[in-house]
């Protein structure tokens, strides 16, 4: 099966390193819920989408798609109350995708008779943040068909979504060459959360606060994170660099649906001066302008071009884990946005949904704090992900309260 030059580069440097590039979604859900239910709306999910019925196969150290007609593994435990989901989740997105026959996701239902949790996990070659959460709804919306008895609906012709080539030309420049591979030593570092929520009332405030000043709800969240990080943490630089994922999905023609499993996703950074002092208003009016301006020079399209060529020079796993380490001083966020469905369904909720992912193929340093963030039932759920070797949790944990009392003030 094709396989990209994005989906092949994440592959490879997947396996550089003792870390992998999987990410995790873990919904809490209420509803009369059975194995055979789960089972059928996830096989449901793999007879409307590609990826999620394909491994990986390796050949002369090539990787490439292949089709498998394995089911996506399940495993069911004791919900005890919502706290279960950080050992399961960290868990499993901690496992690589290395079982030659089966697909690249696995769930784990948290059973407590009548409530619980689903906990999918991805590897990040099949699929991104925003068409996970898509899937948690088209899962959720089978399993209410099931629960009732009736068969799910197909609602979906995935037709082959588009080469990230095509998008190419939308690049003002052409990349500069790539030095010479820089040297690193693999630490065997291990991610770790924090969960955090936002009630909806602060997250409306957060919501009309940016309206008013004409920017993105995600420029105010990352001004909040950066200020908190420089309050609560002896962090020495005066700049950052802010690293903001950006999904490609609307700069196709037309533009490629949310539903679509597909891995879209590519950074820019952000240099600022920040003292933690300053004006938040006016450090998120900058963090805005900055990324605007390489959204329309096309820089996201050039980073993509840098890891095309990569892949076409046959670098080695180890050499583009080598070169994907960020700067000590880089702060990241991870923005799905506002989901567009609500979450209640006939016989079954979904009551909150977040979501995590490793960092250390990216980061290994103290100073490096990565927020997830995903609006969902009109409240934002915040996760924080930090190395545990080198952060203590009551340090991540004032990171992220001083991050939510300065979004909740607005």
């Amino acid at each position: 099966m094709t396989m990209d030059f994005i989906e092949r580069a994440e592959c490879l440097l997947d396996t550089g390193s003792l870390g992998n590039l999987n990410f995790t979604i873990i919904g809490t859900y209420t509803g009369p819920l059975r194995d055979t239910h789960l089972q059928q709306g996830l096989a449901f999910l793999q007879t409307q989408h590609r990826m999620l019925r394909v491994a990986l196969s390796w050949e002369d150290g090539v990787c490439q798609f292949r089709e498998t007609s394995s089911e996506v593994p399940v495993t069911r435990l004791d919900y005890h109350d919502f706290s279960d989901w950080k050992a399961v989740a960290t868990r499993d997105v901690r496992r690589r995708f290395d079982e030659p026959d089966l697909p690249l996701w696995r769930a784990s239902w948290l059973d407590g008779n009548g409530q619980g949790q689903i906990i999918l996990s991805f590897h990040h070659a099949i699929a991104d943040g925003v068409c996970g959460m898509q899937l948690m709804d088209h899962l959720f919306s089978a399993l209410a068909l099931l629960i009732q008895g009736k068969p799910p609906h197909p609602n979906l012709n995935e037709a082959a979504a588009p080469s990230p080539e095509s998008l190419f030309p939308l690049a003002e420049l052409e990349p500069e060459e790539d030095g010479p591979v820089p040297t690193r030593v693999d630490q065997d570092h291990h991610t770790s959360y924090i969960l955090d929520e936002i009630e909806a009332s602060a997250t409306g405030r957060i919501v009309d606060w940016a309206k008013a000043r004409g920017i993105r709800v995600h420029s105010i969240l990352f001004a909040a994170l950066l200020q908190a990080v420089k309050r609560v943490t002896p962090n020495p630089h005066a700049t950052l660099d802010a690293l903001t994922v950006v999904n490609f999905r609307p700069f196709y023609e037309p533009g490629l649906s949310r539903d679509v499993m597909k891995l879209t996703r590519v950074c820019i950074t952000t240099e600022a001066a920040v003292t933690g002092r300053e004006d938040l208003g006016e450090l998120a009016d900058f963090i805005h302008a900055d990324i605007y301006r390489q959204l329309a020079a096309g820089e996201p399209i050039l980073n993509l071009k840098r890891i095309a060529r990569r892949v076409e020079r046959q670098e080695s796993p180890t050499d583009l884990w080598c070169r994907a380490r960020y700067p000590a001083h880089t702060v990241t966020l991870t923005n799905v946005g506002m989901l567009d469905f609500s979450g209640d369904y006939d016989g079954i909720s979904l009551d909150k949904l977040f979501f995590i992912a490793n960092v250390e193929p990216f980061f290994e340093a103290p100073d490096n704090w990565v927020l997830g963030a995903v609006t969902f039932r009109g409240q934002l759920f915040l996760t924080l992900w930090y190395l545990e070797e080198l952060v203590d949790e009551e340090t991540a944990r004032r990171v992220l309260s001083e991050t939510k009392r300065i979004l909740s003030g607005l």
